[in-house]
């Protein structure tokens, strides 16, 4: 008997870790936040279109104007990959702290549409939560 329960909860503990769903928790407006990274975030945008998503990336400059964007690295953002990185929709006294680190920002992503979908990686707007991340190398 100890050895079905045993098995059972092997079972369940190996379902629970393959799960590859995204983390999810409630958000404050009462609706569900995922909580996904850029890269799959770029590699899947409809799936994650008009959602709230909680991304983590290097905050720098996405365009000749003035406009801002999460990277997935900071070599990227400082080399101009703007594949590897998302529109913010933000206001620039918002973000301005934030340029040159990596940050956490929660807010609701949108894939892009259009004959702009293939050059385009889309954007974050509404963004509610932007949380500077004090890591990555440090400049000698």
């Amino acid at each position: 008997m100890r050895t079905v329960i045993v098995m059972c909860v092997v079972m369940i503990a190996g379902v629970t870790v393959l799960d590859s769903t995204p983390a999810r928790v409630s958000d404050v407006q009462g609706g569900t936040l995922n909580s996904v990274s850029l890269i799959r975030l770029i590699a899947n945008p409809q799936a994650f279109d008009g959602r709230r998503i909680k991304v983590t990336g290097y905050i720098a400059h996405n365009g000749l104007d003035s406009s801002v964007g999460v990277y997935v690295s900071e070599l990227d953002g400082n080399n101009f990959v703007i594949s590897n990185s998302i529109d913010l929709n933000i206001e620039d006294s918002q973000i301005k702290r934030a340029l040159g680190k990596y940050a956490i920002l929660e807010g609701t992503y949108r894939a892009p549409k259009g004959q702009l979908a293939d050059y385009v990686e889309g954007k974050l707007e509404h963004v509610s939560v932007i949380k500077t991340w004090n890591s990555g190398d440090v400049p000698r």
